[in-house]
């Protein structure tokens, strides 16, 4: 799951869009949002076309998530809905504490009217400053598969642009939390905002720098960005055939060189690591 697209759900226009329905078709999951992007007066308008959206994007992508309100309100009203469907999962915006976090979590548990709901995923977005000073004390009760950084909402409280040099403490501080307890972590350190022929190539370049950091993947604001985070995220032949070529040695010295480049231990297990999560 390298790339998500996150979908509106106040616009039908979009929501039915063949750009939006195809990009999904070719997104790691598809993230339906009653967050943000949705204005405080159209929430319940949102709401009613879920159904409509889940059904219409289940059908190219059964990876379905649901971003929640964090207004506890909001967020009791947007799972009674999201829950009449099969989802994969719930992102917790801007998830600050342990109390919010135990908020999520028994309401999930006491929407459930009977169904099993315990494969459904919860997926904290680390994007406020309280969320990321107490993101090891949440991370011990409760253990997500991935966590979500957002740079957006992050920069908003640091006063700052969003670019690789304001957002670099916090990006790190997130992903070296989230190693300690062997979590994956997805964004991008910078803005999302690049979805044009003009500037996808800075887009490019923020990708690159945000899978050198160490995020396993970023989300997509529109569908142009997609096969750019699938691309990047991937592994080319040529690394595919080098990764080979390590392991084959790997087998007769501990050290060892290939194709000019020393290898050892350290950097046999983060290929094999790697290996296992292209399988």
């Amino acid at each position: 799951m390298k790339s998500s697209l996150t979908v509106p759900l106040n616009n039908r226009k979009i929501l039915i869009s063949k750009e939006y329905l195809s990009a999904a078709a070719e997104a790691g999951s598809v993230v339906l949002d009653l967050e943000d992007s949705v204005a405080v007066e159209q929430k319940d308008f949102a709401r009613t076309l879920f159904v409509e959206a889940f059904d219409a994007y289940f059908q190219k992508n059964q990876a379905i998530f649901v971003r929640l309100n964090n207004h506890p309100h909001e967020a009791e009203l947007d799972l009674k809905v999201c829950l009449q469907r099969p989802i994969r999962g719930i992102q917790m915006s801007k998830l600050s504490n342990t109390e919010q976090l135990r908020f999520f979590l028994n309401s999930l548990e006491s929407k459930s009217q009977g169904r099993d709901n315990r494969q459904v995923q919860l997926i904290p977005i680390i994007e406020t400053l309280r969320g990321l000073k107490n993101l090891g004390e949440m991370l011990k009760i409760y253990s997500p598969p991935c966590l979500y950084f957002g740079s957006e909402d992050m920069s908003l409280e640091l006063g700052v642009e969003p670019s690789p040099e304001s957002l670099w403490y916090a990006a790190h501080k997130t992903l070296f939390e989230a190693a300690v307890h062997e979590i994956p972590v997805f964004g991008i350190c910078g803005p999302l905002c690049y979805y044009t022929a003009k500037n996808l190539d800075r887009f490019e370049d923020l990708l690159k720098l945000s899978k050198k950091m160490g995020f396993r993947g970023a989300p997509a604001v529109h569908p142009r960005q997609i096969a750019l985070i699938n691309k990047i995220y991937g592994t080319s032949e040529e690394e595919l055939e080098i990764y080979k070529k390590v392991i084959a040695k790997d087998r007769k010295n501990p050290i060892f060189s290939v194709d000019g480049l020393m290898y050892g231990p350290p950097m046999v297990k983060r290929i094999k690591k790697n290996l296992s999560q292209i399988e």
